[in-house]
């Protein structure tokens, strides 16, 4: 493609960026949304009431055309350069209109920032003050997740001018999503806050990679080529999926803001209905693309250009939905709670009933991000099980078998008894990170999972990037080798458990809803680490007596670990327990022996097949039909 191309690609896009504020402006405006407050509120001024949803429309529509552009430099383009892991052409130029759009991104977030001070301190933008910004930024609630949005916006424009290889743009991808998490702070109003919340941060993720991507795929159009039908038919399905976590967030998440049907009779019920419109007009002309138009695309039937008219009238809407966002959110309602108590509001939900032996099988709550992931696991893995006895090898049923032990386990303990009271009790937080952390990675690993996806999945000719060259990546990464020996992950595995036990990281952990994920993700993956190395075929005497020696360190660590939960006297979590424990009317003192007694009593049974399997493990060598890909 040309300069004037490139020029005109990128003017293209500049306007996409414009017409996003604009339509919230307009909705505004039509609504009398953006007028000045009621009687005794104080007002920061028109800049204020109109250059805030002005500049949070630009730092929508930016951040989706930059994890647009990332996603498709790093799964869609191809990359015919003379390394595999640098960029090709094309994945170069959309890196670079990643940076433009990630600058983008850093400034608007920048003027959100102030704009949400202005609002606070009900003041015009001009008289703010540098140390009452600071505070804004460090003591606020608001003001910390604004600015640490627009913070890792700068850090992925900055990586996005300086990318070079392929694993930078995977990084700068997984950075970009991680940025909008901090924007769910704005996910007020719902009766159930926390689940609101999280509901938020994955609509953000499923609605910035649909929209983002088909906007980077029509600007990179012209420069594809023959490759054109292959990578539209790569977005269309990662496209799918995300239209459908965008429809299903969407839905629920109005539901939790909605206290009846009369909710719907003012400005936001309109808003609401009109934005489910245009995403439902939007779905349909995907299908209708996907169906019709890409497939006439695959068979040389139609052009390239015909998918670039549907698309762009895709786009425009698109654009016009995002307006709408925007003003929905200026208009959100408070939804009707039944939360009574000051332990109910403490914890954004209604508390459960007191534990009983019927309870650990009885108390359910539905974790938005955990359930899908449990059941997208075990989806997976029996979807690839039947694909490999279609191409003739027999996949050993205890395997299958102890993958969905291991995904039943995951959903019990992120949805169940284990999550409902671990911000009450102790020795429910301890079960939760003890099955989560230990016996799930050990059926995990037993099932081979990265043997299966390695004979499934289908390597790609064109050097893009799929998830069978992104886990051979990940594999070959020095710090991936260094953490799979025993050694090192026995140490990892014991820092990470005696930082959240020992020292005061565990009350902001259990008390906050990102801590609370965080902590579950990395128990799993650091579990999964150390029953990966203590679990895979050892290839010198050597390495088993590094296995029995991380074994044992671990076990150490879980039988004194325990003790000292037992014979402690203060509290771990700081006064988080027991300002819960004050309010439930339960003595949380008595419960740390549990913790303790469980931290040692329950990690021996996975301990134990960890040792028989170490004595036998199994072997990754050609006698098995795939190698691990950690071999490679």
């Amino acid at each position: 493609m040309n300069r004037s191309g490139t020029l005109r690609r990128g003017v293209w896009a500049g306007l996409l960026l414009v017409l996003v504020p604009l339509t919230a402006v307009a909705v505004l405006a039509a609504a009398g949304a953006a007028g000045p407050p009621g009687p005794g509120l104080p007002d920061p001024g028109p800049v204020t009431r109109w250059g805030t949803p002005v500049a949070r429309a630009l730092h929508d529509a930016a951040a989706a055309l930059t994890i647009g552009f990332l996603v498709a430099a790093s799964v869609m383009l191809p990359h015919r350069s003379q390394e595999r892991t640098g960029f090709g052409p094309v994945a170069a130029k959309a890196v670079l209109f990643a940076a433009a759009a990630a600058s983008v991104w850093a400034v608007s977030g920048a003027a959100v920032v102030t704009f949400a001070y202005s609002n606070v301190a009900g003041s015009s933008p001009s008289s703010i003050n540098g140390g009452d910004m600071v505070q804004f930024l460090t003591r606020f609630d608001l003001g910390r997740s604004l600015g640490l949005s627009a913070f890792l916006a700068l850090i992925v424009a900055t990586g996005c001018w300086m990318a070079t290889r392929t694993l930078h743009a995977g990084f700068l991808t997984l950075l970009s999503l991680l940025a909008l998490l901090p924007l769910t702070v704005t996910a007020h109003g719902a009766s159930n806050h926390e689940a609101a919340v999280n509901l938020l941060g994955l609509h953000l993720i499923g609605v910035t990679i649909w929209t983002g991507g088909l906007a980077a795929l029509v600007v990179l159009r012209g420069t594809l080529g023959e490759d054109f039908p292959s990578v539209a038919q790569r977005y269309s399905r990662i496209a799918g999926v995300s239209y459908l976590l965008v429809l299903v967030t969407g839905i629920a998440g109005a539901l939790l803001r909605l206290s009846s049907a009369s909710s719907l009779e003012g400005t936001y019920g309109i808003l609401l209905i009109a934005k489910t419109a245009a995403a439902l007009l939007l779905g349909a002309a995907g299908w209708y693309q996907r169906r019709r138009i890409l497939t006439r695309l695959a068979s040389r039937g139609t052009s390239g250009r015909t998918f670039a008219l549907f698309a762009g009238f895709e786009i425009l809407v698109m654009a016009f939905t995002f307006g709408l966002s925007v003003a929905l959110g200026r208009t959100s309602p408070f939804a009707d709670s039944a939360i009574q108590t000051a332990a109910e509001s403490l914890l954004g939900a209604a508390l459960p009933p007191e534990p009983g032996v019927m309870q650990w099988l009885a108390q359910w709550r539905v974790d938005v991000v955990w359930a899908p992931v449990a059941a997208l696991l075990l989806g997976w893995y029996l979807s690839a099980v039947r694909k490999s006895g279609r191409q003739g090898l027999s996949w050993p049923i205890p395997r299958t078998a102890a993958w969905v032990l291991g995904c039943a386990l995951l959903l019990w303990a992120t949805n169940g008894a284990p999550a409902v009271y671990a911000r009450l009790l102790p020795s429910m937080f301890v079960t939760g990170q003890v099955v989560v952390g230990l016996a799930v990675p050990v059926l995990f690993v037993l099932a081979r999972p990265v043997s299966l996806a390695q004979h499934t999945l289908t390597s790609r000719p064109d050097g893009s990037m799929g998830t069978r060259e992104w886990l051979a990546c990940t594999a070959r990464l020095t710090v991936t080798r260094k953490l799979v020996h025993p050694l090192p992950a026995a140490f990892l595995y014991v820092g990470f458990h005696g930082a959240l036990y020992f020292t005061p990281l565990l009350g902001p952990v259990v008390s906050s809803n990102a801590g609370r994920i965080t902590s579950t993700g990395a128990a799993l993956v650091i579990g999964y680490l150390l029953s990966h190395a203590l679990l895979s075929y050892p290839p010198s005497p050597g390495a088993v007596q590094a296995k029995l020696a991380a074994l044992l360190t671990v076990l150490a660590f879980h039988i004194t670990g325990g003790i000292a939960l037992t014979t402690r006297e203060s509290l771990i979590g700081g006064d988080w327990y027991l300002l819960v424990g004050d309010l439930w009317n339960i003595p949380v003192t008595t419960d740390q022996p549990i913790a303790g007694l469980i931290l040692w009593g329950a990690a021996l049974p996975p301990f134990l097949a960890l040792a028989l399997a170490c004595r036998n493990p199994v072997s990754t060598s050609a006698q098995n039909p795939v190698r691990s890909a950690t071999a490679h």
